[in-house]
């Protein structure tokens, strides 16, 4: 005897149209990136200019660490030297620097095109077997 086959049917009741719910996960998804934890790296990157000047003012890395550690952000003072090395030197290499152009007095000239003057028709060599 062949049982009769259930299938699930899914259903969908929204209080709203697809442009809504499209909006409204949409706005969910920039909610949840904006509390996505974020690397402590990452952090210092976005504040290397604040704590460039903290330096200039006289801030020493353990001061830096204590007051960031204070606001949720906990990593050593070597840590923190290492990475603000790192992210000086990238900022430094990111302009690039433009092409350099040789000088007039220095260019090497061309070579000349072949010459056709000393061109000689000769049969090919005989092989011998």
């Amino acid at each position: 005897m062949i049982m009769p086959r259930k299938d699930k049917i899914s259903s969908v009741t929204m209080p709203g149209t697809i442009e809504d719910l499209i909006a409204d996960l949409e706005n969910e998804r920039k909610e949840r990136a904006a509390r996505k934890p974020a690397t402590a790296f990452g952090v210092i990157t976005q504040i290397y200019p604040t704590l460039l000047s903290m330096k200039a003012d006289g801030w020493s890395d353990m001061e830096i660490c204590t007051t960031l550690k204070t606001r949720g952000i906990t990593l050593s003072p070597g840590t923190l030297s290492t990475y603000m090395k790192k992210i000086g030197r990238e900022k430094r290499t990111i302009k690039p620097k433009p092409p350099r152009t040789p000088k007039v007095d220095s260019a090497t000239p061309p070579p000349p095109p072949p010459s056709m003057r000393s061109f000689t028709s000769q049969p090919p060599p005989l092989l011998d077997a």
